[in-house]
């Protein structure tokens, strides 16, 4: 249900990263055991040009590594532990390669893939859609970014593909319904009736995120919200 559909589906925020190191295929792994519909992945562009699933810019916060992501190959990241910040049960996971989690999720798992572009955005999307095309995932996948110009010219690549903008709170331009993308992927603090409203009738899927109470769950499950991103998939109430 990556187009607005008719029940809302639980995507796990850099796989399940409540209970596991984010953006892992461990935490990818758990998403899938806890239920979840989707999961919503970060990927930045290696030196020598592949997707490593990584949310930050450097590597400090989820690895007992140090520097930017983008001055290592991917071997060299590969050697990294990112997991043993998050707890001793997890030392020893990896960096994953995009293809790794497009193998892993195959047809049992959605993907939103964030697009963390650096100063080689032709390289990135290069890398992107042959990785698609090799796992034939293109129609189970959204790819998203903040960065709308990096969105437009994969539009302009790949016109089939969903993509869709990602609004921080307080960052909502007036062109975005009319945006030539189908998802808008939201800050929860964004997101009130009028919002999914003018989203359906633009034809847009709405995502929200990061929702983590069960409570606010249901209150974006009511609105009409198409994906709720949250940290806790196992929290996701049950549906009718």
């Amino acid at each position: 249900m990556i187009l607005p559909g008719v029940q809302t589906i639980n995507c796990a925020h850099r796989g399940a990263s409540g209970q596991a190191p984010e953006n892992t295929l461990g935490a990818l792994t758990r998403a899938l055991a806890l239920g979840a519909d989707m999961a919503e992945i970060d990927v930045r562009l290696t030196a020598d040009g592949l997707l490593a699933v990584i949310h930050d810019a450097t590597l400090e916060r989820t690895t007992d590594g140090r520097g930017p992501v983008s001055a290592r190959t991917m071997a060299e990241l590969k050697k990294l532990d990112a997991g043993s910040w998050f707890g001793p049960e997890w030392a020893g996971e990896r960096i994953p390669e995009l293809g790794e989690v497009l193998a892993l999720a195959g047809g049992r798992l959605r993907l939103n893939i964030e697009l963390k572009p650096d100063d080689r955005p032709e390289a990135m999307l290069d890398e992107l859609l042959r990785q698609l095309a090799l796992y034939d995932l293109d129609r189970r996948c959204v790819v998203t970014s903040f960065d709308a110009d990096l969105v437009d010219e994969l539009k302009a690549r790949a016109p089939g593909q969903a993509a869709g903008y990602i609004f921080g709170a307080d960052d909502l331009p007036g062109w975005a319904f009319s945006a030539k993308v189908e998802v808008l992927s939201a800050e929860r603090s964004l997101v009130d009736a009028a919002f999914c409203e003018f989203a359906a009738a633009a034809g847009k899927a709405v995502h929200v995120w990061t929702v983590d109470e069960p409570a606010d769950m249901r209150h974006f499950q009511q609105l009409g919200v198409d994906a709720v991103i949250t940290n806790h998939p196992e929290r996701f109430p049950a549906r009718r």
